[in-house]
């Protein structure tokens, strides 16, 4: 067997682990994923349950807060809104979007 081969025998079944791990329930991404479906679908307290759980698991960036605080905007929880949007703002300086919520004028860092 070529050694090409052999690597790739080793390779496969790592990466097919890998993606396998990335999409249950309770993985970060699985989690995420679930608040933004439950987001879409204008569940904003079960979006925000999602969120939290991503953080809780230690994972954290920029479009986590920023979801995480349109979450809590849906829900009428402006504090929090902002907290978050600011968290993400901070993750995420030079994103438009990011600015605009956290009420930063455009073209500032």
């Amino acid at each position: 067997m070529s050694r090409l081969a052999q690597v790739a025998l080793t390779l496969i079944p790592i990466v097919a682990i890998s993606l396998f791990a990335a999409q249950l329930p309770g993985r970060p991404e699985s989690l995420f994923d679930q608040g933004n479906s439950s987001y879409q679908e204008g569940d904003f307290a079960a979006a925000e349950k999602y969120y939290r759980q991503v953080l809780q698991s230690g994972f954290e960036n920029g479009s986590l807060y920023f979801n995480l605080g349109n979450a809590c905007f849906k829900q009428k929880k402006l504090g929090e809104a902002i907290y978050y949007w600011e968290k993400a703002r901070r993750k995420m300086p030079r994103d438009p979007e990011v600015r605009e919520e956290a009420g930063s004028p455009a073209g500032s860092h």
